[in-house]
């Protein structure tokens, strides 16, 4: 979509009905057939202000947005906006209910004809504690909060039974075996796996080695430290850091290959159905026997 150009004239035109005759940025759009973006960043150019409380404050002093008077102050009704004025006794009043009464925000709000963000506003302009543990202690000692252990007292600190005793089973391992069903179940399941979720693994796997993850269970002593390559399951005495003969070449595996009609000896899976060529091996783990 070809972008839309503007005359300096047109600049100019989109600014003053922005700030003189207060249109938004969607009417000056429609008027000049296109979208909001460009209007925005013509008046970004001019450096015209357009936060929300600048332009709230033009429309309210114009007339083109009504506030509800009280006795005192200005109260801006909730809805669409929350611009709302408190004198020193009202403030008083909402900390009040709050601390004393216990009162939530929303409550207070609707006593006050404005949502509950307005009185958490006014609470922390005047350093009032809304943290969740006072808030509850409060409301648990005023009974106007149910505990989670339906009503018994909470045995906190030496009141506690397991007050500075340890678990006999912690620190154990082999505590939990996996049963053969759920073997099976894993077994089965990374069989089904598909190909977008193997390259998925793979890559994570990777990101992990790559940052240094410490929960990660890798043998190799550059991986982890912890888990060296001798306590590998499959450690063969290191083989496979040894050098192979000068014969086993590309041309000698082709030969293999070729001599047992591309099959693999293990699983008996043909070339063509995994589209890759098989890999050659020393069946006595000989590197040097070719």
């Amino acid at each position: 979509m070809k972008r839309k150009e503007f005359t300096e004239k047109q600049e100019k035109e989109i600014c003053r009905l922005y700030q003189e005759n207060l249109m938004n940025p969607i009417h000056i759009g429609k008027r000049f057939d296109c979208s909001i973006t460009p209007i925005y960043k013509i008046l970004k150019k001019y450096a015209v202000d357009t936060t929300s409380s600048n332009r709230h404050k033009l429309l309210y002093s114009s007339g083109k947005r009504k506030a509800i008077k009280g006795k005192d102050h200005y109260l801006y009704g909730k809805k669409p906006y929350n611009l709302i004025i408190f004198n020193k006794t009202q403030t008083k009043k909402i900390i009040d209910l709050y601390e004393t009464d216990l009162m939530n925000a929303i409550n207070i709000g609707k006593e006050f004809n404005c949502d509950g963000d307005v009185i958490r506003r006014i609470l922390k302009e005047n350093n009032v504690d809304m943290g969740m543990s006072n808030r509850h202690k409060k409301l648990y000692k005023a009974g106007k909060l149910i505990p989670h252990n339906k009503g018994k007292p909470f045995l906190a600190g030496e009141k506690n039974p397991m007050y500075g005793k340890v678990h006999p089973n912690k620190g154990k391992k082999g505590l939990w075996k996996m049963s053969e069903e759920s073997k099976e179940k894993m077994i089965l399941a990374k069989k089904n796996m598909s190909d977008e979720t193997k390259q998925k693994m793979s890559q994570n796997m990777k990101e992990r080695i790559k940052r240094g993850d410490k929960n990660l269970k890798l043998f190799g002593h550059g991986i982890n430290p912890s888990f060296p390559l001798e306590k590998n399951p499959a450690w063969l005495g290191g083989k496979s850091f040894e050098p192979y003969d000068s014969k086993f070449n590309e041309k000698f595996k082709r030969a293999i290959r070729k001599r047992d009609n591309q099959v693999c000896m293990m699983c008996g899976i043909h070339r063509e159905k995994i589209k890759i060529a098989l890999s050659v091996h020393h069946i006595d783990y000989d590197k040097l026997n070719s």
